[in-house]
């Protein structure tokens, strides 16, 4: 189970990724909610990395 949920960074790093895209495209959002939006990104992006180099996902690349 505890492999399995590693998969959660993986997860919302692509619904971040999509996410960002309209967020920039947004009129309604402001300048410093999407550089929150995109440094958010970036700590998923982070998290998915080291669980993908120190081999904590379920499956070996």
């Amino acid at each position: 189970m505890a492999l399995w949920s590693a998969l959660l960074p993986l997860v919302l790093s692509l619904l971040s990724l999509v996410r960002l895209w309209s967020a920039w495209r947004a009129p309604d959002f402001g300048f410093w909610r999407k550089i929150r939006h995109s440094l958010a990104l970036l700590v998923f992006l982070a998290a998915a990395w080291g669980l993908w180099f120190w081999n904590v996902l379920p499956w070996k690349l």
